[in-house]
């Protein structure tokens, strides 16, 4: 397990699910520019790239579920983040320190597209792109230094969105259990299944194995 996306965004004349971001904020489907536009989500893809190969020695994890629409680009960021890896023959921690231009970060994000499974949605492809080049340069900048961090960050976000998000209560006590609180992880998994009983479960099961 690790940190998903709360994001669960639908385009409101298509349907299309997708997430809008600075970069590109179009339905990929029907070209209408949205009006709700997540700022942070490239940043929270990062955090979730870097707590994965903090915690589990790999941007990709062992285990990933689908929760949100947004869960699917961060398992995109994840694959690509170990290709660009692969591609530089560097372990991934040494991808925190390698500087890459723009138009090698483009060649690596396109022949990734290329040989990567998106789906068979041709139509996500240039979302897709601008997505992971602007990851590849947020890297460096978004390292998450330790685990508390992350809890502390956790803990600010459910404070600050007033309306209960079972996201990040999930996320939220799966960070303290990986830093070794399995009390404060039991205590969000109370709050959690008040809120939705599949995902408490879930939570849990992660604690308790």
């Amino acid at each position: 397990m690790t940190l998903h996306s709360s994001v669960n965004y639908k385009c409101s004349y298509c349907g299309t699910s997708f997430v809008p971001m600075p970069v590109l904020s179009e339905c990929p489907k029907c070209s209408l520019k949205s009006s709700v536009v997540f700022d942070n989500f490239i940043e929270d893809s990062v955090k979730s790239s870097l707590y994965n190969l903090e915690t589990r020695g790999s941007f990709l994890p062992p285990a990933w579920g689908f929760i949100t629409i947004g869960d699917r680009y961060y398992w995109f960021a994840f694959e690509f983040l170990s290709f660009v890896s692969s591609s530089a023959k560097i372990g991934e921690k040494e991808l925190l320190n390698l500087d890459i231009s723009e138009n090698i970060a483009q060649k690596l994000t396109s022949k990734f597209l290329n040989t990567h499974d998106i789906g068979g949605i041709g139509l996500f492809a240039n979302a897709l792109e601008s997505y992971l080049v602007s990851l590849l340069y947020s890297l460096k900048d978004g390292r998450i230094k330790n685990k508390t961090e992350v809890i502390e960050k956790l803990s600010d976000s459910r404070d600050i969105e007033g309306d209960p998000n079972k996201i990040t209560y999930f996320n939220l006590g799966n960070a303290y259990f990986l830093n070794g609180d399995k009390s404060s992880a039991l205590n969000e998994y109370e709050i959690l299944k008040k809120l939705n009983i599949n995902l408490a479960n879930q939570l849990l099961d992660l604690i308790n194995n």
